[in-house]
């Protein structure tokens, strides 16, 4: 726990307590950890594996907002604000997830303020996150919207051990089009021509990217072409 950022500040003391109250949750892949519309009753951190978070349009089209790794955490929104789920999270590989009860969870915030600081700074980020999102999903065309993706998760989820930026989640077409907002056939498409200009590969699902500065040309357009 000492290693992960949210927990830095505590001492063993509190460290140790904190141990005796989390549970720890497994999930297998593609299961559900909890649904939008569900009650805010846990906060979680990924200890291992990854997490996706998303939503479901009325006619059941979903949008991935983000990936999570470990280290990283998610469901205090509900908590913060005591209103229902907003989205819904999904193992996107299997997951070690720690998990702390809405009790446990507001006394830890309130007996550390240095942890609140840093939900807070989390959320801001998640925010302006979505703002980004919402500013390709306007403005950006499909090619930027991949090539923006594909950066962003080489860079926040590298391989370990290697200089090349390598995604470190395998990572189906389907799953890079709930996260791009278009359809597979399209993301194929995109990827085609990307591994024929030679700026990606894949390698057993895993997306190498080989020409970064190519594709921060493709993300920094905002040029509409559909």
């Amino acid at each position: 726990m000492k290693q992960v950022p949210l927990f830095a500040q505590m001492d063993d003391d509190d460290l140790e307590r904190l141990a005796q109250i989390v549970r720890v949750a497994e999930y297998r892949r593609g299961e559900q950890v909890f649904l939008a519309g569900d009650p805010g009753d846990a906060f979680y951190m990924v200890i291992s594996g990854s997490v996706r978070i998303y939503i479901l349009s009325e006619d059941g089209r979903e949008k991935t907002l983000t990936l999570l790794g470990p280290g990283e955490f998610f469901g205090e929104m509900a908590l913060v604000d005591d209103a229902p789920r907003s989205a819904s999270a999904q193992a996107l590989e299997f997951a070690r997830l720690m998990v702390l009860s809405r009790g446990a969870f507001t006394h830890m915030i309130t007996t550390h303020p240095d942890m609140a600081i840093k939900v807070i700074r989390v959320l801001s980020q998640r925010l302006r996150e979505a703002n980004s999102q919402m500013e390709q999903l306007a403005f950006g065309d499909v090619r930027g919207r991949v090539a923006a993706v594909l950066l962003d998760l080489a860079q926040r989820y590298p391989a370990p051990a290697r200089k090349e930026l390598r995604i470190a989640f395998r990572l189906t077409q389907q799953e890079l089009a709930h996260l791009t907002g278009t359809a597979r056939e399209t993301v194929t498409r995109v990827l085609g021509e990307f591994q024929d200009r030679g700026w990606i590969r894949i390698d057993e699902r895993h997306y190498v990217v080989c020409a970064p500065e190519r594709l921060r040309e493709l993300a920094a357009s905002r040029i509409r072409n559909a």
